[in-house]
């Protein structure tokens, strides 16, 4: 089986995401849950978003407990990208990048970071990835990522 990048598995996978995602809904809404309960008892100044996929899912985070002062998304599939900043323009600052890539532009800071529905799982240095959105947490910030684990790996076969 030929290997692909994950930004080439993401622009496959665009016609099918919302199939795809509807699928795993439970699981997700369960997450979400969480993520809206943490964010909601927060009051969150700035929130992080990597692997924004078509923006559907943060949409509705967004929707559910407001949004805070500052939202920036990353999305590095280009076709994943263009979705969500048409659906997220009003709601947040959309970017066609990958966090190692916008990491080292600038010392942003947020009190939130998400990392959603195994973003950590499709990077090619886990460590790194989660040593460089440790980086971009205010002193009291929160990074949140899921991962495929025996909860929700039955949605994956």
């Amino acid at each position: 089986m030929k290997q692909i990048s994950s930004d080439q598995y993401y622009t496959q996978l665009v016609p099918s995401y919302r199939e795809v995602a509807r699928k795993r809904s439970n699981y997700n809404r369960a997450v979400d849950s969480l993520v809206a309960q943490l964010a909601q008892n927060r009051k969150y100044s700035s929130w992080l978003d990597i692997g924004t996929g078509n923006g559907d899912r943060l949409l509705q985070l967004l929707k559910r407990i407001g949004t805070g002062p500052s939202v920036v998304c990353l999305e590095p599939s280009a076709l994943m990208y263009e979705e969500a900043k048409s659906k997220l323009g009003s709601y947040a600052l959309v970017i066609n990048s990958a966090l190692d890539a916008y990491s080292d532009e600038g010392k942003k800071k947020f009190s939130i970071i998400t990392a959603l529905w195994n973003v950590i799982g499709h990077t090619d240095n886990p460590a790194k990835f989660v040593k460089d959105a440790y980086a971009m947490l205010d002193d009291d910030g929160y990074l949140l990522f899921d991962a495929n684990n025996r909860y929700n790996m039955g949605s994956f076969r």
